[in-house]
């Protein structure tokens, strides 16, 4: 799996701003192909349960000319979500995103929809300012996990069987 993250400004004086799509296709390390292959459909799979999970994929924006994202609920069960578990994946453990035969899981699921994400909206801009590198996914990750964890035994739910 490729990792890294978008180009960005290293000019200090001009400040950061935040990745965005053209400027993903502009750098010159990357393709598109490292992330996505247009038209693919892509399916998230999360624990429609947690609060957190169900915000998240609610609001995350994948670029159309991508292919359409279809969100699964892993309390549903079903083929997709059979298949990850036999792939030994632990649902409890993050969410997966797949894409064509490649699973991404946990943070590098986040880091991917990042990079795929249309950057436009508060919590488009945000979540590709801090999920767009793979590092800082994979730092932050397991604090979403934890409070997942807590939020769902704080709402008496069970976590994923």
């Amino acid at each position: 799996m490729a990792h890294g993250g978008l180009c960005e400004s290293s000019n200090p004086v001009r400040g950061w701003r935040p990745p965005t799509w053209s400027g993903f296709l502009n750098c010159p390390s990357k393709s598109v192909r490292d992330v996505a292959k247009p038209a693919d459909n892509f399916f998230l799979v999360y624990d429609g349960d947690c609060p957190f999970c169900s915000a998240y994929v609610r609001y995350v924006r994948i670029q159309k000319a991508l292919g359409r994202l279809e969100l699964v609920n892993a309390r549903n069960g079903g083929p997709l979500t059979a298949s990850i578990r036999e792939r030994g994946i632990d649902l409890n453990e993050g969410m997966v995103l797949v894409m064509g035969n490649e699973y991404f899981f946990g943070s590098e699921c986040m880091h991917r929809l990042a990079l795929m994400s249309t950057g436009s909206g508060c919590f488009n801009a945000l979540n590709a300012i801090i999920f767009s590198r793979p590092r800082v996914s994979r730092l932050l990750y397991p604090c979403l996990k934890f409070g997942r964890r807590i939020t769902l035994m704080l709402l008496g739910r069970s976590t994923l069987d």
